[in-house]
């Protein structure tokens, strides 16, 4: 199976050295690590990489869409997340007992809470369990088939008309996560738990993550709750719940 590793350096390449030398060690290789670096400062690294002056929304941490046809996944991983060395292998090890049907699998995942009206945004972390675990999105570590990928920019495009651009970026999850699950209707899921975690986890160990981001404090959290009711609202979360 050949997998494309995605990173992205906003202001982290000690980060980023340490997780392309994790994903070269691979018990199962990744056919590619692609870096897309929006901060100019990461010179050296033993990978692809792809320049951006701006972030410039979640265009750019999509770009490598355009050379999906060349995989049978893709694993879009962020920069505070060290994997273990069988990460790659556990993800398709899950992928093959879903028979591929998920729209994301993870390590770290939420579910919302729905009503009539809205939906709301959990900020809280689900269990792994001895079996794969639907939720209804996956968080920092996002596997997916490569063939389904383009499914996060159509999703997106129909975010547009609500959504100020400048925030596209920060909600990038949400495009992979739910574009797939409205086109496929297969609900993303946790990695199941095995004996030996450390060395299966995408999450083997979580790296500094100070100095960038988003402020996840409850501005944050209601905006996410209003895109949610706004895409309920417009027939684009039409799974049952």
């Amino acid at each position: 199976m050949k997998v494309l590793v995605v990173l992205t350096n906003f202001k982290r390449p000690d980060n980023n050295r340490k997780i392309v030398q994790a994903f070269k060690r691979q018990s199962h290789q990744p056919e590619n690590t692609i870096l897309l670096d929006f901060n100019g400062d990461i010179d050296g690294m033993d990978c692809e990489i792809w320049r951006y002056p701006d972030p410039g929304g979640p265009a750019c941490r999509f770009a490598p869409i355009v050379v999906a046809h060349k995989y049978d996944y893709i694993l879009w991983h962020d920069d505070d997340l060290l994997p273990g060395d069988k990460c790659i292998e556990h993800y398709i090890d899950n992928a093959k007992k879903l028979n591929d049907k998920f729209a994301t699998l993870g390590c770290v995942g939420r579910r919302f809470t729905y009503s009539d009206s809205r939906v709301e945004y959990v900020s809280r972390n689900l269990r792994l369990r001895r079996q794969p675990v639907w939720v209804d999105m996956t968080c920092r570590s996002h596997f997916v088939r490569a063939d389904l990928a383009h499914h996060a920019l159509r999703y997106m495009s129909e975010a547009k008309p609500f959504i100020d651009e400048s925030e596209l970026i920060i909600h990038d999850d949400f495009w992979l996560c739910l574009g797939i699950r409205y086109a496929t209707r297969h609900a993303s899921h946790l990695v199941r738990k095995v004996d030996d975690m450390a060395s299966h986890s995408p999450r083997l160990e979580d790296l500094p993550h100070e100095g960038v981001g988003v402020s996840r404090d409850g501005s944050f959290i209601r905006r996410r709750n209003q895109i949610l009711t706004a895409l309920r609202s417009r027939g684009l979360m039409n799974w049952q719940t």
